[in-house]
């Protein structure tokens, strides 16, 4: 097999993998539209508010504390101190 010939195998195989993810994203996108228009036709303003509130507290901590990897990083610098205070 020539280098071309190669090249045009893995084109084609990472247009395919684009193509899938451009899929899996439009799928995602059409289901919250669904989401967004079943709760509008079910829930009045107030109740959904209270809804996106309830949620965006959590995912808020979510996102700060990245799962895990700030407590990850101050338990490295945290333990660094404590050798340094242990060493002296």
């Amino acid at each position: 097999m020539t280098t071309a010939a190669a090249k045009g195998e893995g084109g084609r195989a990472l247009g395919w993998r684009a193509a899938i993810v451009g899929a899996g994203t439009l799928v995602s996108r059409l289901s919250g539209l669904a989401r967004e228009m079943l709760l509008a036709a079910l829930y009045t303003r107030v109740e959904t508010d209270a809804f996106f509130v309830a949620f965006r507290i959590p995912n808020g901590l979510r996102q700060i504390l990245a799962e895990g990897a700030i407590s990850s990083a101050v338990t490295e610098a945290g333990s660094s101190d404590i050798v340094l205070i242990a060493g002296k």
